[in-house]
Parts: structure tokens; C-alpha cells; sequence
């Protein structure tokens, strides 16, 4: 069907309307009805670019785009691809939640303090074994194992707070005071940029 305003094909009935005619008599020749499209105009085939026959739709960012754009849904997309999301890069150049405990906090030095001696005589100095850092670069303290000149394990402990001091160890095995001297230790920490590294070396216990 053509109208004037409207390109051939560009106007699709979807619903028809039967009126009699005008003054006709059913008892006519003419009895039948006439066929008149009054709802031709409620459908026009064009996509939300004004394209006639388009694929384009709004997809979830609000975008009108062909669902086969690279863009669609993910024009509003944070860092990670989700839509509307929150995540960003920070200054450190990493996709993280603002509420990230890493965020802004650039690694630039996974270094770790550990101390070579501690003391554990319940004077409330060093008196655990604790390894610590200057700034929040650290997630966790995966395991800490620790094993006397023998090899025998005297102390592990798995995901350790950084934050934390009780579980770090306090120079006894069994509940029971172990004497003076060096000993071993293996360390895996995870820092808050996902970076996981091995720690290892010998501190001395001091009564």
C-alpha cells in the first residue's frame, strides 16, 4: 500500500475494519461490504534509528544499536564488562570496586618485614613472631609453617589477618616454651593486587 509521505512497502496492515456501504440495502445487488484499512497507520516498520526494516533497539545501556555491535550492551559497561556497573580503574591502573581495600593502593614493592629475632617473655614487646609492612599492600598471609633445626614442624597456620597479632606464632610447640635459638620459617602472602610470593629465611627466638 502507498500513501503520500510514505515509501511503497513502508505501511503494513495489521488490522482491517468491514462497514457497510453507504445507503446500501441488504436486500440490494450490492450487499456485501466494503473494506476500508482504517489501522494501516498503526504500525510503521522502522528500527529506533528511523530505519525502515532496521535490527537496531535500545539494548540495556539506553544505546539504540544493532545487536550485533560491538557496543551493545556495553557502552555503559564498567571495567569488568558488566552493564552499569560500578568498578573502575584506579590510579594504579586496576579495574577494582571503589570500596576495594586496594584501591588507589599501588603495589610498587611487594615487600614484606620480617624480623630476624623476637622475644616471647610476656613483656608485651615482639613478643610473637609477626611479619608486617609500612602500608596496605597485603591481603593475606596464606600459610606460615615454622620447624626447628631438625625439620620437625613446631608451628602452621593458614590465612592469617595481616591486620591481625594472636595467630602469628608465639614461640611454643604444644603449648610448651621451646629454648633459644634459630629457627626456619616458610611464608606465602598474597598481596592485594593478586600477586601471591614465598617468604622464607630463619629468625631467633630470645628468652
Amino acid at each position: 500500500m502507498a500513501m503520500p509521505g510514505y515509501p511503497a512497502g513502508s505501511l503494513r496492515f495489521d488490522a482491517i475494519e468491514l462497514v457497510d456501504i453507504l445507503q446500501a440495502d441488504c436486500d440490494s445487488a450490492s450487499p456485501g461490504t466494503d473494506i476500508d484499512a482504517v489501522c494501516a497507520l498503526s504500525f510503521i516498520p522502522y528500527d529506533c534509528r528511523g530505519v525502515l526494516d532496521g535490527d537496531a533497539e535500545i539494548d540495556a545501556c539506553g544505546e539504540c544499536l544493532s545487536p550485533d555491535d560491538p557496543l551493545f550492551n556495553t557502552a555503559c559497561a564498567d571495567c569488568t564488562g558488566t552493564p552499569n556497573g560500578s568498578a573502575r580503574i584506579d590510579n594504579c591502573d586496576e579495574c577494582l570496586q571503589p570500596d576495594d581495600p586496594g584501591f588507589n593502593n599501588c603495589v610498587e614493592d611487594h615487600t614484606l618485614y620480617i624480623p630476624n629475632a623476637f622475644s616471647p617473655n610476656a613483656d608485651g614487646i615482639n613478643d610473637r613472631f609477626v611479619a608486617f609492612t609500612d602500608q596496605v599492600i597485603v591481603k593475606q598471609i596464606r600459610h606460615l609453617a615454622v620447624y626447628n633445626r631438625w625439620g620437625q614442624k613446631l608451628y602452621g597456620v593458614s590465612q592469617i589477618d595481616p591486620n591481625g597479632f594472636d595467630q602469628w606464632w608465639d614461640g611454643n610447640y604444644r603449648n610448651q616454651p621451646v629454648p633459644t635459638g634459630a629457627y626456619s620459617y616458610f611464608m606465602e602472602v598474597e598481596f592485594i593486587d593478586g600477586v601471591v610470593e614465598l617468604f622464607s629465611g630463619e629468625v631467633t627466638l630470645l628468652r
